[in-house]
């Protein structure tokens, strides 16, 4: 987005534009504990695929030992959600203020569709059906990035540790306009 002129810079730092962001398979696998999550404004909901938990549960049978350590650490923190009344709706995690939504859909995606695009497809839709929202994906992958990007959806690529300093800077710059 390009330069905002003063009632555009408003809008986007209203107090109403709450912020969604889907959060990819690798960020859950580097910071897997939604509840320690701090990104400086109340108004953010997470969105997690049952399909992206599905893919973390079966990293857990990696050869790799370190993959594996860090998909069993991740899925120990997801999995209980999946079992909570009112995921789909919005969960509050954390003392921020914060929510986490696991959509209820199949945890595989239809035949032929990978993981990734589900990812994309579900924030083009989310984009679509709240356009006074601001919707985000945000991962490691340059790919997942591009796709998001063709189809008009806002994505951050991460590219050191995901913390609470990174996920406050995505959402200022969310909500700036920036991205």
């Amino acid at each position: 987005m390009g330069q905002l002129t003063p009632g555009e810079r408003q809008y986007y730092l209203g107090t109403s534009r709450q912020c969604i962001l889907f959060l990819d398979t690798n960020i859950l696998m580097d910071a897997p504990d939604l509840g320690s999550y701090n990104a400086g404004y109340p108004q953010v909901v997470f969105v997690v695929l049952e399909a992206v938990i599905s893919e973390i549960s079966g990293l857990r049978n990696s050869p790799d030992a370190e993959l594996r350590s860090r998909a069993s650490r991740a899925y120990s923190a997801l999995e209980p959600l999946l079992r909570r009344q009112g995921r789909a709706v919005g969960l509050p995690v954390g003392r921020y203020g914060h929510h986490l939504r696991i959509p209820l859909e199949p945890a595989t995606p239809r035949e032929g569709v990978a993981v990734d695009q589900l990812l994309v497809d579900r924030a083009a839709e989310e984009q679509r059906r709240r356009p006074d929202k601001l919707v985000a994906l945000v991962t490691r992958d340059e790919g997942v990035c591009a796709q998001a990007r063709a189809v008009g959806v806002r994505c951050v690529r991460v590219h050191g540790r995901f913390d609470n300093r990174e996920l406050q800077k995505i959402v200022r710059d969310l909500r700036e306009g920036k991205l």
